[in-house]
């Protein structure tokens, strides 16, 4: 039996008939990378259609070896040669349907499937049925685990072979879902699960924008597969990050208006790509996004993480938002001023703020090298791409070991603080990780007039009695209370039991512990920075 209606000038799909022939499960040889697994005639003759030609991925398929697969099994039925089971989505696809134009004619013979030899026999997913409905193939499908000989076993031609040819005839059976109209300028982000544990560990930052500006986002995989192919149907741009949901293209019976925007693991793209592309006709960008630090890259599976959003959003086009420049008759606000008059001070050359509460903060201050940390930005940072900032929409730890490992700053701002064991851990974080003898941090929101001002005035306490290697001062006076913090030693008599004593504090305490934020005025903050500078030049 053979196709029906193959391309112009490509021979047609075919399938061979066998008496007898036995089929070999996979089987790992000593080398790794090659896998036992195959069919041999009656003669004990090996039939090369059946190694399927695997030009990519971790393993090639080579002959059995009858001697290493003990008895064999007869089964007097007549069967469909599937080939190797993958369990994993796009493989799935790929790989196990390769065969299958041809049991989409023959719904009354059961397919065949290889697993590994006397392992445990797979049960089909949910999706993986889905899948075999959709695409017409309705008949029993089967797994085995032992050589089995077949009265009668017919191995069709592969359509595909993974990952670098695919006969037209087989991705025409493949496209097999009309699905709902596609909706113009509809925008789709095809997002991961975050239990997956590769790909981009902070793609919330990217979804984030997308959703602002209008894009749809679907974690696919935790779609059923009609519901999946309905969304990507819909949608005019589909874009990514590299993964198989990509090759679900091929079940969508229209893909012609389509542009698909698929951000890159790590190095060059999988090669199914450009075959599955090209079988399609589709409109496909590729992009990498260099920025992104490389946490981890075992073959195909990559764990990054972006600083921001930036290369993202500007690979796709989105335009970048006008931001209004700073007003003529603007004056600093107590933040700026300070840092500005610490920064002087110091000479400091380089600025490092975590958490943003300040609008023109980073913008404003008078340092030439200014990085700024905050989880969650509330703007689009490329607006600022000219402001000297650079802009890092991780957490402290993260930006610390990925993009600032080794790195120390003269002055450090702690923003947009009112939870004192975070701004504890990351004044610790900070000195110890990103700090030399002459640094400053200055820690905001460290008063507050109320319990709504939140409980950072705790972390002063803490440093005053956990931290005698540190001298700070509170400036109290006009605006928001701020602690600056310096490496000096002084005598301390801890006024607490530890770290959980202060926890236990509540807004009330802080009155009889205020002498404890040592309080002062802005200028006698600034006096003891200037002696301790005067007394410890650089250098020393």
């Amino acid at each position: 039996m053979t196709s029906s209606g193959p391309a112009t000038g490509v021979p047609p799909l075919d399938s061979t008939t066998l008496e007898g022939a036995t089929v070999h499960p996979t089987l790992v040889s000593p080398d790794p990378t090659k896998v036992h697994c195959g069919v041999l005639r009656a003669d004990g003759s090996l039939v090369a259609s059946t190694i399927d030609d695997r030009r990519h991925g971790t393993h090639t398929f080579i002959p059995p070896e009858p001697s290493l697969y003990g008895a064999v099994d007869d089964d007097p039925g007549e069967v469909i040669y599937g080939g190797a089971y993958h369990p994993a989505y796009g493989h799935f696809m790929l790989e196990c349907l390769q065969r299958l134009w041809w049991a989409a004619e023959r719904p009354d013979l059961p397919v065949v499937w290889v697993g590994y030899l006397d392992g445990p026999v797979p049960t089909l997913t949910q999706w993986q049925h889905d899948m075999l409905e959709l695409v017409g193939v309705r008949n029993e499908v089967r797994v085995i685990t032992r050589p089995t000989r077949f009265a009668r076993l017919h191995v069709p031609d592969a359509g595909y072979k993974y990952g670098d040819w695919s006969h037209p005839d087989h991705i025409r059976f493949l496209a097999a879902h009309e699905g709902p109209p596609q909706e113009p300028g509809a925008k789709l982000w095809l997002s991961r699960a975050s239990e997956s544990g590769v790909g981009l560990i902070n793609r919330e930052i990217v979804e984030r924008r997308l959703r602002r500006r209008g894009w749809t986002i679907a974690t696919v995989e935790k779609m059923a597969l009609r519901d999946q192919l309905d969304t990507l149907a819909r949608a005019e741009v589909v874009a990514g990050e590299e993964g198989s949901t990509f090759h679900s293209l091929l079940l969508l019976r229209d893909v012609s208006a389509k542009r698909f925007h698929v951000f890159r693991r790590h190095g060059p793209e999988h090669i199914s790509f450009k075959t599955i592309g090209d079988a399609r006709d589709v409109d496909q960008t590729f992009h990498s996004c260099s920025d992104d630090a490389v946490i981890s890259a075992t073959g195909r599976a990559v764990v990054r993480l972006a600083p921001n959003a930036s290369q993202y959003l500007s690979h796709l086009g989105l335009h970048i938002p006008r931001v209004d420049p700073v007003p003529p008759d603007w004056t600093p606000g107590h933040t700026v001023r300070r840092v500005n008059r610490l920064a002087e001070l110091l000479g400091a050359e380089s600025f490092l703020q975590v958490g943003w509460r300040h609008r023109y903060a980073f913008t404003e201050i008078a340092v030439a090298a200014r990085d700024v940390v905050d989880e969650q930005f509330r703007f689009d940072v490329r607006s600022y791409r000219d402001s000297g900032t650079a802009f890092w929409e991780v957490t402290l730890d993260r930006f610390l070991a990925w993009f600032a490992a080794g790195r120390t700053y003269d002055l450090v701002l702690l923003d947009d603080l009112d939870d004192w064991r975070t701004a504890l851990e990351r004044l610790r974080r900070v000195l110890d990780a990103a700090s030399h003898d002459r640094t400053v941090v200055v820690v905001d929101n460290t008063a507050p007039a109320g319990a709504d001002g939140g409980d950072v005035f705790k972390a002063v306490l803490a440093v005053h009695d956990l931290h005698p290697e540190l001298s700070y001062r509170t400036i109290t006076t006009r605006g928001v209370a701020q602690t600056v913090v310096w490496r000096q030693g002084r005598t301390v008599e801890p006024r607490f039991a530890g770290e959980d004593a202060v926890a236990r504090l509540t807004h009330a305490d802080l009155e009889a512990h205020r002498d404890l934020l040592a309080p002062a005025t802005e200028a006698e903050a600034l006096a003891d920075v200037a002696a301790w500078l005067g007394a410890h030049p650089a250098g020393d």
